[in-house]
């Protein structure tokens, strides 16, 4: 039995490299894997036995990219890989994809309650709920989960563990101490978002992650209902601020600007690193801090800010104040989003003379920052709160003077694509705070304005509030050349 357990940890190098990668796609199931089917599920295999659908796959089941496993898989070659947070399975069929590619042969463990949560499942509107909801009020989303599995032809790659993500980190550690399964050298965290509980499943995580590990994560930037910060933040950004304080000597510093080409990262705080592309935080275990060694966790860390935000991750470049005064180089705060309505002053107040608009024009165009310049490798995410702003009108001919009219914004042009010079375009268009996204040949869909949303859309229309509030008994006419007024400047260009 002892030689059954040690041959199924031993490594893909051991065994011979690409020999082993893809036969999971042949019906045989990781090492690892294997080894947890046996243990836990008494060698009945839940990707086997269900009702198979045809799905169409969802593009928005994950913010994960190709790009972030690649970054991950550059520093750890995982025999385990620990998904917490699976929902239909988007996140474990790109890192499966990616891990079969580099010739990996990592069990990937998916972990879900599969019953979903206020955000994805009950706040739903109906005609989405009724997806994911059977008639007998039993939940779809394991099914929908392994459909898509099966239609990937990954269902042998990725191995569901229905528990809660305490549960089910609390049994690895079991395991792991009764040598029944290794520990996972990577931890994908993508479960609560609620504050405290996202803390308390890191220092979980953090307990059983394998030395020299990476621990990485999603909704860096998730803002919550009703939250009036200027920043986007939420539960996960301020959990994983206080974490990373409290474990910052157990924190990897160095490896973030090793892999700079392969990503476009922010160092947050020493350790913390943040994909300016895809808002995924990493943070990569030091090799000697063990589990076993690591300090006690105590989930009452006081709140955390940023050390440094920056492009080098030198402090000469960026974090120097003795050199750039109070907060270091403005330059280096690539990641924290402008509010739409700072810009504006900022824009107001920039150069020799003030800037605003002759006339509050019954339209006004503003273009914003979409793609970095040259000289400055990363842009800011313009974001706003409110959907109406407010933008300086001259009084008359007196250009000392202006009045602060307000605006609503009514639609925007998101462009999705590498340069300015390609891609695909969508339009949004805006009705008492509401939003809907309208694209080529689909009916328009409610719209979630997330970061991937602020990121991307470069150009919006307003309205002054004084002509929507005649109910459009007379017709607005269509912006024209003569009455589109374009903001540009260091943030609107």
């Amino acid at each position: 039995m002892v030689m059954r357990i040690l041959w199924r940890w031993l490594p893909l190098t051991a065994l011979g490299g690409l020999t082993w990668a893809n036969r999971c796609r042949e019906g045989v199931r990781p090492p690892v894997a294997q080894q947890l089917l046996d243990e836990l599920f008494l060698g009945n295999d839940p990707m086997l036995d269900f009702e198979y659908e045809d799905l169409v796959p969802d593009t928005s089941m994950t913010h994960m990219s190709a790009k972030d496993v690649d970054l991950v898989l550059s520093v750890a070659k995982p025999s385990f890989w620990l998904e917490l947070g699976s929902f239909e399975g988007g996140s474990a069929i790109v890192a499966s994809e990616r891990i079969l590619a580099h010739g990996l042969n990592t069990s990937v463990v998916a972990v879900d309650t599969f019953l979903g949560d206020v955000r994805v499942l009950w706040e739903r509107p109906p005609e989405e709920r009724r997806k994911l909801l059977r008639a007998d009020g039993r939940i779809t989303l394991f099914d929908r989960f392994r459909n898509h599995l099966r239609n990937a032809n990954l269902h042998y790659c990725v191995l569901p563990l229905p528990a809660t993500s305490v549960v089910a980190l609390k049994l690895v550690d079991s395991l792991a101490r009764r040598s029944r399964a290794p520990l996972p050298e990577v931890i994908y965290l993508d479960s609560a978002h609620e504050e405290g509980e996202v803390l308390l499943e890191l220092g979980l995580a953090w307990k059983v992650l394998s030395p020299g590990g990476v621990l990485f994560g999603d909704d860096w930037l998730l803002p919550e209902e009703g939250e009036t910060t200027s920043l986007l933040e939420g539960a996960t950004h301020r959990d994983v601020l206080r974490f990373a304080s409290l474990m910052e000597d157990e924190l990897d510093d160095d490896w973030g600007s090793q892999v700079q080409s392969l990503r476009t990262l922010g160092r947050v705080r020493p350790g913390l690193f943040v994909s300016y592309n895809s808002f995924q935080w990493f943070m990569k275990k030091l090799p000697h801090v063990t589990s076993r060694s690591s300090k006690p966790f105590w989930p009452s860390v006081s709140n955390a800010g940023y050390v440094c935000w920056s492009a080098g991750f030198r402090k000469e470049d960026c974090c120097d104040e003795a050199r750039f005064g109070p907060s270091g180089n403005a330059k280096c705060w690539d990641l924290v989003p402008t509010p739409l309505q700072e810009a504006i002053q900022q824009w107001h107040h920039q150069g020799p003379f003030l800037n605003g608009l002759r006339t509050a024009s019954s339209w006004v165009c503003l273009q914003l920052e979409r793609h970095p310049r040259l000289h400055h490798r990363h842009c800011q995410a313009i974001t706003w709160e409110r959907n109406s702003i407010h933008l300086p009108v001259f009084d008359g001919y007196n250009h000392c003077s202006v009045t602060w009219t307000e605006f609503q914004i009514v639609a925007g042009v998101i462009h999705i694509g590498s340069t300015p010079v390609d891609g695909h375009y969508q339009a949004v268009l805006f009705n008492s705070g509401a939003g809907l996204l309208c694209d080529d040949n689909s009916r328009p869909i409610r719209l979630t304005r997330d970061l991937f949303f602020y990121q991307n859309i470069y150009l919006l229309w307003v309205a002054p509030m004084t002509e929507l509030r005649t109910e459009f008994r007379r017709p607005i006419p269509w912006p024209s050349t003569a009455t589109l007024g374009t903001l540009i400047s260091e943030h609107l260009a």
